[in-house]
Parts: C-alpha cells; structure tokens; sequence
C-alpha cells in the first residue's frame, strides 16, 4: 500500500493496520509480477447514504413508509449509483468537493439530482 491508502485505512474505527512491507522495490517489470507478494483485498463499498452528507446531490429521497418496492427501487438505486461512482472513479469526489463546476463529475451529479428529485 501506499503511505496515502495506510493513512487513510488508519482512520477507520475498529481497523488496525499493520505494514509488513513498507519499502518500494526499486524495479517490478511490466510484462511479469514482482517477487514481491500482496495479498488482494476488496475494497470497501461505496456508501452513497454517508457521502450524501457532504454532497446532498448525492441524496436519495425517501418517504417515511415506504413499500416494499420502493425499498427495492431505493436500494437498487444506491447500489447502481455506487458502482456508476465507482466505475467513473471515485477519486473524482475530492474533485467534485473542491470545484463543483470544474468537475469532470458535475454534469452526471447535475442529472442524478434532478432525476432522484423529479415527481416522475
């Protein structure tokens, strides 16, 4: 991992982590693996519900009791938002935050919140 991906890891509660490998090698051939060995770890999914609190684009509407369908219709909504982020690149939600309008990410947040707010 890089300093970055362990600094953050760091800052979630109940994780501990521990670096086993800290040191770059100094050359990993492109067309072979290096004898260096990671483990691969999933990666966390994307939690539109937490994100919503800092980009309220991100929000999803919800009555307060809503049918089983609209459960459905809701969680199936945050999962392809999560996977459309993620696809994309999250990367760009630092961006996003910086400079909405600059954003390669402000036409789709645009769309996504007059469509999750529409009547329709």
């Amino acid at each position: 991992f890089s300093y970055g991906a362990m600094s953050a890891w760091q800052q979630a509660k109940n994780v501990t982590v521990i670096a086993t490998y800290t040191d770059r090698p100094l050359a990993v051939p492109s067309e072979q693996s290096s004898t260096v060995c990671r483990v691969p770890l999933a990666l966390p999914t994307f939690d539109p519900d937490a994100a919503a609190k800092d980009l309220p684009e991100l929000k999803v509407p919800s009555s307060t009791d809503p049918s089983h369908d609209e459960q459905r219709l809701q969680a199936t909504l945050r999962f392809r938002l999560a996977m459309k982020l993620r696809i994309v690149g999250l990367m760009y939600l630092h961006d996003y935050l910086r400079d909405k309008k600059k954003s390669v990410l402000a036409p789709f947040m645009e769309e996504f919140e007059k469509a999750a707010n529409s009547d329709e």
